[in-house]
Order: structure tokens, then C-alpha cells, then sequence
């Protein structure tokens, strides 16, 4: 309640703004199950109050909680209990015709709402329909680009892999091409070593290897 109450306050200004902007808030909590148990009153009004002087500190918060079913039916005569007894029984009152308690100014505008309302419940379907359309439809795309995301991801992980795998056939290739030519010239020494009959030398590098 707390936290409803200061996210509407601290909405009024936004940057730029002075505190001359800021306007009372009043929150009011219609409760179909008991908050406070211990007390008989099914309106509790709350302001931020020092018990010990008896001082309100602000009249700009004020919390009204309404609970329900602390409201026992009675003869009714301001419209706070009229508001209680459309809050409870709003599901049986007829808007085109209503009971007798209820035949003031203030509540035929609360009717005519109602009234409004409920002529405009199929439009209001159908607005919720498209827009839960909507939100599928932006959840199809992003599934789709983060689809896309980490398929490029893995493409790009792949190509990776594959350049440091033909990087490691190509270094293996060199290091085979090397001791090939290394062999070739060794194989060239002895046989020219051979040729001058230098065979103790041949035997000396046959052994060393």
C-alpha cells in the first residue's frame, strides 16, 4: 500500500519539474477480506501522525482502507455507505434500474460508468484479444532473433575452430616438409661422403643418429 501510494506521488514531477508540481494523494483500498481484525469500523482513514503531540505532519498522504465485510447493512444515508453497499452488491444491482438507495446524483454518474462499462465489455475482449496478440507475436520475434543470434554465434565458433584446425594441418605439414629436406640433405652428405670413400665418417653420423 505504502509503495503504491509513493510510486503515484513521485510520479507527478519528473526532471525540470519544481515541488510545486506535487498534489495530494489520497489511496483508497477496498478490501474484501479484513486487514485489521482487532477493530469493529469498516473505514480506516490513515495519515502520517505523531501520537505523542497529536500533530498530522502532512495532509497530502492519506491511505483510507475499506473493509468489506466489517460493513454490516443498515439504514443508509451518506454516500460513503451507498459507495460500500455498490462496492458488495455491485454484482446484483440492475444499472438501468436501480434500488432506491441508490437514487442520488452522484450515484446515477457511478451507473451510468457501470452502465458504459458493461456496453463496452466486447470492445474491451476484443482490444485484450489483439493485444495478447501482439505481445505472442513480439515473443515469436525476439525467440527468433535470439534463435539468430546464437546460431551466428555457433557459426562463428565453428569457423574458428576450423581456422586453428587447418592452422595446426598446415604447421604439420611445414614441420613434415622440414624434416623431409633436412633427410633429403642428410641422404646427399652420405652419399657423397660415400663417393670420396669416407665410409668411418658415414659410420660416425650412422651412429650419432
Amino acid at each position: 500500500m505504502l509503495y503504491t501510494w509513493s510510486s503515484i506521488y513521485h510520479s507527478q514531477i519528473k526532471e525540470g519539474n519544481d515541488y510545486n508540481k506535487l498534489r495530494p494523494v489520497i489511496s483508497i483500498w477496498i478490501l474484501n477480506e479484513n486487514l485489521f481484525d482487532n477493530v469493529d469500523d469498516f473505514h480506516l482513514p490513515f495519515l502520517l501522525y505523531n501520537q505523542r503531540n497529536n500533530l498530522v505532519f502532512s495532509q497530502e498522504m492519506a491511505i483510507h482502507i475499506l473493509q468489506l465485510p466489517k460493513w454490516q447493512p443498515h439504514k443508509i444515508k451518506t454516500e460513503k455507505e451507498r459507495w460500500v453497499y455498490l462496492f458488495k452488491e455491485g454484482e446484483n444491482v440492475n444499472v438501468d434500474d436501480p434500488s432506491k438507495i441508490l437514487y442520488t446524483d452522484e450515484m446515477r454518474q457511478a451507473m451510468s460508468v457501470l452502465n458504459r462499462f458493461s456496453e463496452n465489455k466486447d470492445n474491451y475482449l476484443l482490444y485484450q484479444s489483439r493485444l495478447d496478440a501482439i505481445l505472442l507475436n513480439n515473443t515469436y520475434i525476439n525467440d527468433i532473433a535470439k534463435a539468430k543470434k546464437e546460431m551466428e554465434i555457433a557459426i562463428k565458433k565453428a569457423e574458428a575452430e576450423k581456422r586453428n584446425a587447418e592452422q595446426e594441418r598446415k604447421e604439420k605439414e611445414q614441420k613434415t616438409e622440414e624434416i623431409k629436406q633436412i633427410q633429403a640433405k642428410l641422404d646427399s652428405l652420405i652419399l657423397q661422403l660415400k663417393e670420396k670413400g669416407m665410409e668411418d665418417i658415414i659410420s660416425e653420423i650412422s651412429n650419432t643418429k
